[in-house]
């Protein structure tokens, strides 16, 4: 496993961002129909780097003025490594989600914007703001896994960029630090007419979810460290058309990414939060962990060579049309809106 970036794609050479493994308590109250609670909407301990990192003003970042991503690589004081933390991307705007590796070889966290263009000499378009989203849960929400990840990250980066053809695209962040801008030039990223995973607006596939008393053994069911019951309660199927659901494709034991864990902790977080307003559920999704309850081809996300995309988070109205869907590495803020949605 690398530390450093990570690109949780259909892919078995994945490289991954050292972000923090598993998850925590397990499932606990909190929240109510009323509303979520304020006080577990808000993330673990981060740096203050990080914090400075969630406010970007793209007025303090160079301009694009008709230069290409090659010229404005050249604006960085240094160049770091992009880590690309989501591959699913269809012609229209999509979300970018990543890291910044520091020259030092260390996450690097500072207001940061993206370039992006069709090829690395083509007219770039930006700079688009990419705060800084944490992935760090309260305490009592982590797992034993997350605590002993010397190298977990503390936040990833994220943004909405716009794609209007398809083909390969190559973009540039930049990202500000004490000595000076850090560059962070992707290799590209594929955009496809339209993926294979049901997106906002489409009917949910109604598909069965492993729950607690499933005969199916308990390792499948569960891979964290403790387990977390309260995620495995409901099957998806049988909630779905009659409540806001949040369902979470991970195995935070096996994860090849290692983004599982921490996405994983903070689902049982907002969980808490949002208490019977909306019904988590997690389901593994380990492919040597065989389960005719994995609903992963009906969701689209196995790939033609068998391999599988994870994590990914669903959250579904009450009608049971997907609300919103995150790919890949994301945090507290992203799915706070996530299950806001689910509730629109």
């Amino acid at each position: 496993m690398m530390s450093g970036v990570f690109a949780p794609k259909f892919t078995k050479a994945i490289v991954c961002v050292a972000a923090a493994s598993l998850v925590a308590a397990s499932g606990c109250g909190g929240g109510s129909s009323s509303g979520p609670s304020a006080e577990l909407l808000k993330p673990g301990e981060v740096s203050a780097e990080v914090t400075a990192a969630e406010n970007v003003d793209v007025a303090q970042f160079p301009q694009v003025q008709g230069r290409s991503i090659d010229q404005l690589t050249k604006e960085s004081a240094a160049q770091g490594q992009f880590g690309q933390g989501n591959g699913t991307f269809n012609v229209g705007e999509n979300r970018l989600a990543f890291a910044v590796i520091g020259p030092d070889g260390a996450p690097a966290y500072g207001p940061t914007v993206v370039y992006v263009a069709d090829s690395r000499t083509g007219v770039a378009k930006g700079p688009f703001a990419a705060p800084a989203d944490p992935m760090i849960p309260q305490q009592k929400f982590e797992s034993k896994q997350s605590s002993l990840d010397s190298n977990a990250i503390q936040a990833i980066y994220e943004t909405r960029i716009p794609l209007p053809k398809v083909g390969t695209w190559t973009v540039l962040s930049m990202t500000q630090t004490p000595s000076g801008l850090v560059g962070a030039e992707a290799s590209t990223i594929k955009v496809a007419a339209r993926d294979t995973v049901p997106n906002v607006g489409d009917k949910a596939p109604s598909v069965h979810t492993a729950t607690g008393t499933s005969t199916v053994s308990g390792s499948q069911v569960d891979t964290r460290d403790p387990k977390a019951p309260s995620l495995h309660q409901a099957d998806f199927a049988k909630v779905r058309g009659t409540a806001p659901v949040a369902l979470m494709f991970s195995s935070p034991q096996f994860c090849v990414s290692r983004v599982c864990g921490p996405v994983t902790d903070l689902l049982l977080q907002l969980q808490a939060a949002y208490g019977d307003s909306v019904t988590a559920i997690q389901q593994e999704a380990y492919s040597k962990f065989p389960n005719p309850a994995v609903p992963l081809k009906q969701f689209g996300l196995v790939a033609r060579d068998g391999s599988f995309s994870e994590p990914w988070l669903f959250t579904v109205r009450k009608d049971g049309t997907i609300a919103a869907r995150l790919e890949g590495a994301f945090g507290i803020n992203a799915m706070n809106d996530a299950f806001k949605a689910a509730l629109r």
